[in-house]
C-alpha cells in the first residue's frame, strides 16, 4: 500500500474525521459563564452525533440506553451528555457562521489525500454547484430572520432557507459540501432578490475560505447576471450557467441571428442514451447593460430512445469547440447533483431533513442545519474513501438499512471504536469486509 493510500485510509476513518470537526468546535466561543457544567465542544458534538446517527428527533436522541451513553462518550468523544433542552438553549446562541470553518477543514483533508485531484474536471478546476433549499417551515413558529410568504387566504408561512455550495463531478456519486449561507428576510422582497443577495455573501465567504482555489461554478438562470459573473471571473473562477428564453431574450435573439447567417457551430452524436445535438456561438455580449462582458452560448438537445426531446441552454466563459461541448454539457448537468445527491439524500435517506429539530429564538435553526451538513460531509468522505463503510453499505443494499443496522448495534452493545461497530454489523449480515 502506497503512502497516499495509507493516508487516505487513515484520514477517511470516522475517528479522524470526527477529530477534524471537533477541532473546529473547540475554536467556537462559549457565550456562557465560565462555570458551565457542560462544555461547548460536548454540546456541539452532541448535535453532530444526533445527525450522524440519524436520530429522528431531539427527544429520541435524548432517550438513551446505557450502551448508547457509553458509545457517545467513546465513539463520539463526548465528555458530558446534555439534555435536549440544554442543547437547544446553548446552540441557539452559537454564531452559525463560525461552523463554516468545518467545511473548509474537511476540504483541506480532501486535498491532502488527493481526492480533490480526482474531482478536477476542467483545466484542473473542480466543479461547484450552487442551489437553495428550505430547511424549516411553519405557519405559527417564527423569528426575526424567517422568510415570510403570504397566501391568498392571508395566512403566512414562515421558513428558513439556505444556499449551499457543493463539490460535484459528473462521473462520481459522492458530493462534498463546501459552504452554506442562510437566506434571511432582509435579503429582499422577492425570491430572486433574496437568493441573489445571499449568493453575494456565499461567494464572498467562498473566496475567504478557499482563497487559493479556483472552480467551475454551475448554477441556474438566476445567476446569469453581469455583477455575479464579473465577481466569479475576478476571483479566477470559470462558470457554466443555465439560461432561459423568457429571461434572456437578448441572448436567444443574438443566437438566432447568428443561425440565420450560418455562424453557429454544430455537432451531433448518438450513444446508448439517445441522440445528442449541440449548437454554439462564442463572443456574444451578455446584454445591453453589460455589453463589455463577452460570453459563449451553448444550446443542447437530447432525444432519448423513446423519442422524448429535452433542451438546455447555458452561457460560459469556456471557449466552445466541437471537441469540448460534450464535456461542458456534462459539467453543466452535474448541477443537479446538488439536488439529487445532496438535498434528496438528506430528505429521503435517513437524515430527516424535513423534520423540525428546533427553531429557537436566534441561531438554533441554522446551527442545526449546519451540523446536519457537517455530518453529511463526513458520511460522504467515508462513502468515497473508507473501504469498510462502503463495503458495509453495498452489502446491506440501501442507506436506510445501513443506518438502521448501525443504530441498532449502537443502542444495544458498547464498542471501543466506530470501526469495531462496523465489523460487528458486517458479521451479523455475513458481509466480508476484508
Amino acid at each position: 500500500m502506497g503512502w497516499i493510500a495509507k493516508r487516505r485510509k487513515k484520514q477517511s476513518s470516522f475517528s479522524y474525521l470526527l477529530g477534524q470537526v471537533q477541532a473546529v468546535f473547540a475554536t467556537i466561543a462559549d457565550h456562557r459563564r465560565n462555570n458551565a457544567s457542560i462544555g461547548m465542544v460536548d454540546v456541539l458534538s452532541s448535535g453532530f452525533a444526533m445527525f450522524s446517527l440519524k436520530s429522528s428527533s431531539l427527544l429520541s436522541f435524548e432517550k438513551r440506553s446505557q450502551a448508547e451513553k457509553g458509545n457517545l462518550r467513546r465513539l463520539y468523544n463526548i465528555g458530558k451528555l446534555c439534555s435536549d433542552t440544554q442543547m437547544r438553549e446553548v446552540l441557539d446562541r452559537v454564531d452559525a457562521a463560525t461552523l463554516q470553518t468545518g467545511f473548509a477543514r474537511l476540504y483541506d483533508l480532501l486535498k491532502e489525500c488527493r481526492i480533490i485531484r480526482e474531482y478536477s474536471y476542467w483545466q484542473g478546476k473542480p466543479i461547484v454547484s450552487v442551489d437553495g433549499v428550505e430547511h424549516f417551515s411553519s405557519q405559527t413558529v417564527h423569528c426575526k430572520q424567517c422568510l415570510q410568504k403570504q397566501h391568498k387566504d392571508k395566512q403566512i408561512t414562515y421558513s428558513h432557507q439556505m444556499l449551499s455550495a457543493v463539490l460535484v463531478h459528473p462521473n462520481k456519486r459522492e458530493v462534498f459540501p463546501m459552504r452554506c449561507e442562510p437566506i434571511i428576510n432582509t435579503d429582499g422582497r422577492t425570491k430572486n432578490d433574496c437568493e441573489r443577495n445571499a449568493a453575494k455573501r456565499l461567494l464572498t465567504g467562498m473566496t475567504q475560505s478557499y482563497a487559493n482555489e479556483s472552480f467551475v461554478w454551475v448554477a441556474d438562470a438566476l445567476y446569469a447576471n453581469g455583477p455575479y459573473i464579473k465577481a466569479l471571473l475576478a476571483d479566477g473562477h470559470s462558470y457554466i450557467i443555465g439560461i432561459k428564453p423568457e429571461g434572456n431574450k437578448g441572448l436567444f435573439g443574438q443566437f438566432a441571428a447568428r443561425q440565420q447567417r450560418g455562424k453557429v457551430g454544430s455537432f451531433s452524436y448518438s450513444d446508448q442514451s439517445g441522440q445528442h445535438h449541440f449548437q454554439w456561438v462564442n463572443n456574444l455580449p451578455l446584454n445591453r447593460s453589460h455589453a463589455e462582458l463577452r460570453i459563449n452560448m451553448l444550446h443542447y438537445e437530447q432525444r432519448d430512445r423513446k423519442g422524448k426531446k429535452t433542451t438546455f441552454s447555458w452561457i460560459t466563459d469556456i471557449e466552445l469547440r466541437q471537441r469540448n461541448v460534450a464535456k461542458v454539457m456534462r459539467a453543466a448537468r452535474a448541477r443537479w447533483k446538488i439536488e439529487n445527491e445532496t438535498f434528496n439524500t438528506l430528505k429521503n435517506q435517513g437524515y430527516h431533513f424535513n423534520h423540525n429539530y428546533g427553531h429557537g429564538q436566534d441561531q438554533l435553526c441554522t446551527v442545526l442545519a449546519y451540523l446536519m451538513m457537517l455530518a453529511f460531509a463526513v458520511d460522504q468522505i467515508r462513502q468515497y474513501a473508507d473501504e469498510y463503510f462502503r463495503t458495509l453499505w453495498q452489502g446491506l443494499g440501501t442507506k436506510a438499512k445501513l443506518w438502521q443496522a448501525i443504530r441498532a448495534a449502537f443502542t444495544m452493545i458498547q464498542f471501543q471504536t466506530m470501526r469495531q461497530l462496523c465489523v460487528f454489523v458486517a458479521k451479523q449480515y455475513k458481509i466480508q469486509l476484508e
